[in-house]
């Protein structure tokens, strides 16, 4: 079982492809992991100084940006960290 104690943060990545390519390397080594889907409300980068030099409006609505997380127990981490370096 994962708990809060003793997993350790492998990858955070916004491209779900990639963190789905992790999550089966690790099912086929039989590491166990957690993953975690969390947002992160923000506007994306834009030229503030543009914004302001030409009046124009700042976006109301700020875009949501789901960050995924996999999460490995600590005993697995080592294992997993040079699983990743071979992609």
């Amino acid at each position: 079982m994962i708990s809060f104690i003793n997993r350790k943060r492998l990858t955070a990545d916004i491209n779900v492809d990639s963190i789905s390519r992790i999550a089966q390397i690790l099912d086929e080594n039989g590491i166990k992991y957690y993953q975690h889907k969390t947002t992160d409300n923000m506007i994306l980068p834009t030229n503030i100084t543009l914004q302001r030099s030409t009046n124009l409006p700042v976006p109301e609505r700020k875009k949501k940006i789901y960050i995924y997380i996999i999460y490995v127990r600590r005993c697995d981490y080592k294992k997993a960290k040079e699983l990743l370096l071979l992609i």
